[in-house]
């Protein structure tokens, strides 16, 4: 690696050193003789590294295939997993909104997705369930989410009994 940055700064002083003696030169027909003896030096300076046959080895790890392969695949999971959780959490507020505007405090929301060979998420279902006093918003709630969120909602209200689970949980 210091053979490298030793290179890259020879190129770096090279060029530095062209431009100093082009901008020192007065202009006219030693013009091209200048141009062409820096573009010939800073040649010299690109390939030195080769034209010096210095030891150079630049070695890559050789059993990165199998290790790389299988961090990529871990990362490619998780990048997908997260995405759904994100893209739960964004519907579920969404949906907590439009609940919210039509008066509905507590629901228990579901989202039932899945993502495709493209990374696509398509939603299967939203399910919704409401608490049994809000039956008379049932219509009007899954209009409301249709039209703003543009998804076909099921949303039902929870029995009596799933109430009473659900309050002494």
């Amino acid at each position: 690696m210091e053979v490298i940055r030793d290179w890259a700064l020879s190129l770096c002083l090279a060029a530095l050193a062209g431009m100093m003696v082009h901008i020192l030169t007065p202009a006219g027909n030693m013009d091209r003789i200048v141009k062409t003896v820096v573009a010939v030096f800073m040649l010299c300076a690109l390939f030195s590294p080769l034209l010096l046959q210095k030891n150079i080895e630049l070695k890559l790890p050789e059993n990165t295939d199998v290790s790389q392969n299988e961090t990529y695949l871990q990362l490619e999971e998780t990048l997908r997993s997260e995405m759904e959780e994100q893209v739960k959490r964004q519907i579920t507020e969404l949906v907590k909104a439009e609940l919210e505007k039509s008066g509905i405090h507590e629901a228990k929301i579901r989202i039932n997705m899945d993502t495709n060979e493209d990374n696509r998420i398509s939603i299967n279902s939203v399910t919704l369930v409401l608490p049994p006093e809000q039956e008379d918003k049932v219509d009007t709630l899954r209009k409301s989410i249709n039209d703003n969120l543009g998804l076909d909602a099921n949303i039902r209200c929870a029995t009596q009994e799933e109430a009473n689970n659900a309050g002494s949980s």
